[in-house]
């Protein structure tokens, strides 16, 4: 969209855990909430600011949420921002209380009305719930949201999910046989959103760890017999699309547990 910010608000993925440097023994959570907004770019500092606002009214109330925010580092000129509520189930939301009681209630009505008001410059929104998949993912040691997050966004053609996550489940297998570096968690969509889509997250604090990730040919050939890692790959290329993104981590617009 040209000359406009555009907001993702994911409620979906690792920002539940603490922050990076935190001891944890956290498991992802099992749902993630996501919303979805624009903001036009001349008032994208003053949304920021209301967004930075509220992370410090909700730290202050009781029943005040929690969650992460990363920015796109990748994907063209527009900037994208990614929030992630967590849910360890979906009952959870029947607790939320109003973002706007929160602000009120927390820094006052005055200041309150100025936060929201700038919160609604935000438009288009949608609203989406993802679900963890734990037989496809291999969360790394010591899970804890990262600094920065490598995204795979898969989109599996029409009819072929089933065939796609008995592939990737094999993928998952031979990592962990072969003792492989490269940690992964993946979630699709439950209520809302394509449900053909896949978003895998990959989570790194250094770029220099990157560099001893394992390729997945690699890691597959470890534990695989000759020929079979590059036919399980392309069984999997074959049924679906995938389109990447680098995201990092932003701590003013998160509202982590334990802050």
């Amino acid at each position: 969209m040209k000359n406009a910010l555009i907001c993702t608000t994911l409620a979906a993925l690792l920002l539940a855990l603490p922050i990076a440097g935190q001891e944890s023994t956290a498991k992802p959570p099992a749902y993630f909430f996501m919303l979805e907004s624009t903001v036009a770019q001349d008032d994208a500092g003053d949304w920021a600011d209301a967004v930075a606002l509220t992370a410090k009214a909700h730290a202050k109330h009781p029943k005040g949420n929690f969650w992460a925010a990363y920015s796109e580092l990748t994907g063209g000129p527009d900037e994208t921002v990614h929030f992630f509520f967590p849910l360890n189930r979906l009952g959870d939301l029947d607790e939320w209380q109003s973002n706007r009681k929160i602000i009120n209630q927390s820094i006052g009505r005055d200041l309150g009305r100025i936060a929201i008001s700038d919160l609604e410059l935000a438009s288009d929104s949608s609203e989406r719930i993802l679900s963890y998949s734990a037989k496809l993912s291999r969360p790394w040691p010591d899970l804890q949201a990262p600094k920065y997050a490598w995204v795979a966004q898969v989109h599996v053609a029409d009819g072929k999910m089933t065939e796609y996550a008995a592939l990737a489940k094999r993928v998952a297998k031979a990592f962990e046989e072969s003792d492989s570096e490269g940690y992964w968690v993946v979630y699709g969509n439950a209520i809302g959103g394509d449900s053909s889509e896949l978003v895998y997250f990959y989570g790194f604090d250094r770029f220099a760890e990157i560099d001893d990730w394992d390729a997945r040919l690699e890691a597959l050939a470890k534990s695989m017999a000759d020929g079979e890692a590059e036919r399980l790959v392309a069984a999997m290329e074959a049924v679906s699309e995938t389109t990447t993104s680098l995201w990092q981590l932003e701590p003013d617009l998160s509202q982590f547990e334990g802050e």
